[in-house]
């Protein structure tokens, strides 16, 4: 598989090794050109809603799990070395943890 160079930058690196799953869907989406509000259409949710997910302030893992394809990241529950994307934990993802233990 070839890799996107979008995802070997060093602003992409810092988002995976700061766990920063968020920013990298951010990249992703601004890499593509689309606004929070294309994003969310494709996801069926509101643009303020990709908003908080972009900023870690929304701790949903299906939507951040669903929302990574979309923009050409990948986050995976666990870390698997050699990949071409960022890999973002889903268990270290700022807030997600704590969201899916209140289900």
């Amino acid at each position: 598989m070839s890799t996107d160079p979008l995802w070997t930058t060093r602003h992409a690196q810092s988002l995976a090794a700061g766990q920063q799953a968020g920013g990298l869907v951010r990249l992703g989406r601004q890499a593509l050109g689309w606004r929070q509000a294309d994003l969310g259409e494709r996801l069926l949710c509101s643009a303020s809603t990709i908003s908080r997910l972009e900023g870690g302030q929304l701790g949903d893992l299906h939507l951040l799990k669903s929302a990574a394809p979309e923009v050409g990241a990948r986050v995976d529950n666990e870390q698997k070395g050699g990949r071409d994307e960022p890999m973002v934990s889903g268990e270290q993802f700022a807030g997600t943890k704590a969201a899916v233990q209140s289900l």
